[in-house]
């Protein structure tokens, strides 16, 4: 059986096999288009370079792994579970056959001596089936005349016997293939993050050339291609804010709206850290209402006075949102929310993109 002796190898790609080798192919037939721009930079980078890196990654992406042995590896299994099955109805069969050939004080006796503490977990355990197999072959040897007398079938020892065989068989065949696919699944890896150092020295020297053509550099950019192949679509969720504490959302949708769901206050601001809107803590939450129009007269920003009803513009300073209240995102793409009320959280709806995989 062929082992694992080392830990296993992390993908430095970070996606799918089939994503990763997608992006590879867009970004090299950029390269390909628009060789002699490289070549004017290096002569390292021939047209040989692209053609080398596409046969390659071809190569890399035929290596077999775990997923796309999937089905061989079921197909085993399958064959070698219908031999555990038949097994334990085997044991089943050899435990009345023992009753039937031998006085009730010795069943328990004969039973054990013919594997029986193993019969029961043969169905989750392995090695406990092959115990149990070994263990009934050399009892049907041992007491073959007396299980004759006591009704036993000519064929039942061959079939008893050609079960262990086929346990003997089956099993390590089993237990090798998904061994082997794990190995054959660690070299695609290594391979694959071969082929990704190569492919992000070629991307960063893109990234100089065409710094001053965005359109361009996104053709070789990585994460930017990972995007288009696997494209964002926008969810709605609610973020819950614990008690006193603040919550950072990333990817959110610049112009979306922004509304208070809770029954707290919450302040929003723009960035990673929250940002703090003086607020006089004996106020009652209802005159918050009056804080906020004065606070928000002095922001240049602002040309009147907001009103409840309507739909407030989220502020570089930060806003402070009242329950049932709406916003419009106007920061960008990361937010956090903070409630100070230490006794009570509050929640806030959002629309924001995720990535599909």
């Amino acid at each position: 059986m062929p082992l694992t002796t080392t830990a296993r190898p992390l993908p430095k790609f970070r996606t799918s096999f089939s994503t990763f080798f997608a992006i590879l192919r867009i970004g090299v037939a950029n390269y390909g288009d628009n060789q002699p721009a490289f070549l004017a930079k290096n002569p390292f980078w021939t047209v040989l370079w692209g053609t080398d890196m596409l046969a390659d990654i071809s190569s890399v992406s035929n290596m077999p792994d775990e997923f796309t042995r999937a089905a061989q590896i079921a197909e085993i299994k399958d064959i070698y579970d219908t031999n555990v099955v038949s097994s334990i109805s085997s044991f089943a069969d050899l435990n009345s056959l023992i009753e039937q050939s031998f006085p009730e004080a010795q069943w328990k006796t004969k039973a054990i001596e013919a594997g029986s503490k193993h019969w029961g977990k043969a169905a989750v355990n392995a090695g406990k089936c092959t115990l149990g197999l070994s263990a009934g072959v050399l009892f049907i040897t041992n007491n073959h005349a007396a299980l004759l007398a006591g009704g036993m079938i000519t064929t039942f020892q061959a079939d008893f016997t050609t079960l262990k065989t086929n346990d003997g068989i089956f099993g390590p065949n089993y237990k090798n293939a998904e061994v082997e696919a794990h190995l054959q699944t660690d070299a695609k890896i290594l391979a694959c993050n071969d082929l990704y150092t190569r492919y992000m020295v070629m991307a960063k020297v893109a990234k100089n050339i065409f710094r001053n053509d965005k359109s361009m550099k996104n053709g070789f950019v990585y994460g930017t291609i990972k995007k288009t192949i696997n494209p964002q679509h926008q969810v709605l969720e609610t973020v819950k804010i614990k008690k006193g504490s603040s919550k950072t959302i990333h990817n959110a949708v610049i112009d979306a709206v922004i509304t208070n769901t809770g029954t707290r206050p919450v302040l929003v601001c723009p960035g990673k850290l929250p940002c703090t809107l003086a607020m006089p803590e004996d106020k009652p939450i209802e005159e918050t209402k009056e804080l906020i129009a004065a606070v928000e007269e002095n922001k240049a920003a602002e040309k009147e006075e907001t009103k409840v009803e309507e739909t407030k513009t989220l502020l570089t300073t930060g806003t402070l949102l009242l329950p049932e209240e709406t916003m419009i995102n106007t920061l960008g793409e990361i937010i956090t929310f903070t409630v100070s009320d230490p006794l009570v959280g509050s929640q806030v709806s959002i629309k924001r993109t995720v990535n599909d995989k």
